[in-house]
C-alpha cells in the first residue's frame, strides 16, 4: 500500500512538472533568463541515476564504478560542486563528503531498465525543492570518469546557459583501450561527437532562487543526442568545452549497454580505432588514472 501511494505522488509531481514545462514559451515568460550569479556563488550540480542492486550483475563492480566516478569529482581541481546519486540502494562506496547527497529511490526494480529516467525526475525534484541556488546541473552516469578541469572551466566561464561535451574518450574497460570521439586524434577515426554516444555530457543551467520551476530545462532535456536542442526551446545556448572532458567506461560488466545487448558493435568499433599505448598512458594520466588497475 505505501509503495502505491508513492507511485501516486511521483505521477502526479510529473504531471504538474509536464504541465509547468509544456509549452516553452509560456515557461519562458514565467522564468525570465537571469544574469548568472557570481562564479563564486555557483555551482556544478552532478546527478545520478543509479541501478538497483537487484537489476545489477555484480552490485560489487557497481559500487567499485560509483567509486571511481565519485574519485574523479574529487580530483576537481575547483571545489564548487555536488553530486546527487538516486537509487533503490545506497553504494557502501560513495564518498565520505558532505558534497554527496543519496537520495533513495522506493520503488522496486521491477522487470525493465525503464526506471533511470524516473530517477532522474526524482532527483532533479530533490534539488528543486531544496534552499534556492544558481548553477548548472550536469547528468553523470555511475561509470564514467571526469578531466579534473571539468568545474573550473565551467564555473570560469559561467555563461549562464550551459555547455556540452564535443570531445572525449570511449573506454572498452575489458580490452584496456581508449578510442577518441568528436575529435581527431593523430589519424584516428572519431566521427561521432562525444555527446552523441555518452550521457554524461551537457551542464545546463539551473536557477531556483525564483522558485522549484527554474528547473524546468533540466526536466525537459531529453534524450542526449538531441539535448542541445532540446534546451534552446527553453532560451538555453549551449557552448561546447572546448577539451575532452570525459571518459565513457564500458564493457566492465555492469553497465546499461550491456543489458541492452549494444556490446558487440562496440567492442569492434574500439578495436578498430584504438589509440596508441603512448597516447593512452598520457590520457590516463592527465584524467588521474595512471594507478588505476582498471586501465
Amino acid at each position: 500500500m505505501f509503495t502505491y501511494f508513492k507511485h501516486l505522488q511521483h505521477n502526479a509531481a510529473k504531471k504538474r512538472e509536464q504541465r509547468d514545462t509544456r509549452d516553452p514559451a509560456d515557461w519562458m515568460a514565467r522564468n525570465p533568463l537571469a544574469p548568472a550569479s557570481p562564479r563564486a556563488q555557483m555551482s556544478v550540480r552532478f546527478m545520478t541515476p543509479l541501478i538497483g542492486r537487484d537489476k545489477s550483475n555484480d552490485w560489487q563492480t557497481v559500487c567499485r564504478w560509483v567509486q571511481l566516478t565519485g574519485e574523479s569529482l574529487l580530483r576537481q581541481t575547483d571545489p564548487n560542486w555536488d553530486w546527487v546519486i538516486c537509487g533503490q540502494d545506497r553504494p557502501e562506496s560513495l564518498p565520505d563528503d558532505p558534497r554527496v547527497t543519496f537520495v533513495p529511490f522506493p520503488f522496486p526494480t521491477g522487470g525493465a531498465i525503464s526506471d533511470k529516467n524516473r530517477k532522474k525526475r526524482m532527483a532533479i525534484r530533490h534539488m528543486a525543492h531544496q534552499p534556492p541556488r544558481d548553477g548548472y546541473l550536469f547528468m553523470l552516469d555511475a561509470d564514467d570518469i571526469c578531466h579534473p578541469a571539468l568545474v573550473e572551466y565551467i564555473l570560469g566561464d559561467n555563461n549562464g546557459h550551459g555547455y556540452y561535451l564535443p570531445h572525449g574518450w570511449m573506454a572498452d574497460v575489458a580490452a584496456r583501450k581508449l578510442m577518441p570521439l568528436g575529435q581527431p586524434a593523430q589519424g584516428y577515426s572519431s566521427a561521432q561527437p562525444f555527446f552523441k554516444t555518452c550521457g554524461s555530457s551537457a551542464a545546463v543551467r539551473f536557477d531556483t532562487r525564483r522558485g522549484p520551476s527554474g528547473a524546468g530545462p533540466a526536466h525537459e532535456r531529453g534524450r542526449h543526442a538531441q539535448l542541445v536542442e532540446n534546451v534552446a526551446r527553453y532560451g538555453l545556448t549551449l557552448q561546447p568545452v572546448p577539451f575532452d572532458a570525459m571518459i565513457y567506461c564500458f564493457n566492465h560488466g555492469d553497465n546499461t549497454q550491456a543489458l541492452r545487448g549494444a556490446t558487440e558493435s562496440r567492442v569492434a568499433r574500439i578495436a578498430e580505432n584504438a589509440v596508441h599505448a603512448d597516447m593512452q598512458a598520457d590520457i590516463l594520466t592527465r584524467f588521474g588514472l595512471t594507478d588505476t588497475p582498471e586501465f
